[in-house]
């Protein structure tokens, strides 16, 4: 479930942090960059992924339409300049700790593969469509409205 997946990036974060504070090197905003960054990245997937099921699916039925009502453009699309904005307001954090944060992106997109592995293949499953539309729609939603706010870093 993408509830693991995300489970599953916070112990990896909190692990991480907590050797990171343990280190003497603590600092909260790098736990907070690399939370978001990680997110972002899941949420690019699931976005693409979902799109791509939709578009195969000929006939949805008529409960499952608002599963593929998606916004015209994709997630990615539509958060480039504030990601890049994100980026270059922690550029410091993000170029000191490139390791850690490929490191949480591989796992997170590793669980990703596995959680979807059948939609992946085309395999085509209402139960996974409905998550990765709750996903859009939860916590990726709340990342594009508070995490990457286009008004909330230096551009």
């Amino acid at each position: 479930m993408i509830g693991k997946c995300a489970r599953g990036i916070a112990c990896l974060l909190l692990c991480c942090g907590l050797a990171h504070a343990q280190s003497g090197k603590g600092d909260a905003s790098l736990e907070f960059v690399v939370m978001t960054m990680a997110h972002v990245e899941g949420c690019i997937r699931a976005d693409d992924l979902l799109r791509r099921t939709c578009t195969r699916i000929v006939r949805l039925p008529a409960k499952d339409n608002a599963n593929c009502a998606l916004p015209v453009q994709p997630f990615e699309v539509r958060n480039a300049r504030s990601v890049l904005a994100f980026k270059e307001a922690f550029r410091t954090q993000i170029a000191e700790n490139d390791a850690l944060l490929a490191d949480v992106i591989k796992r997170g997109n590793e669980s990703f593969d596995r959680e979807f592995a059948q939609l992946r293949e085309g395999r085509i499953s209402m139960f996974d469509l409905e998550k990765l539309s709750r996903e859009l729609n939860g916590r990726c939603a709340n990342v594009e409205r508070r995490w990457l706010d286009p008004n909330r870093w230096p551009k």
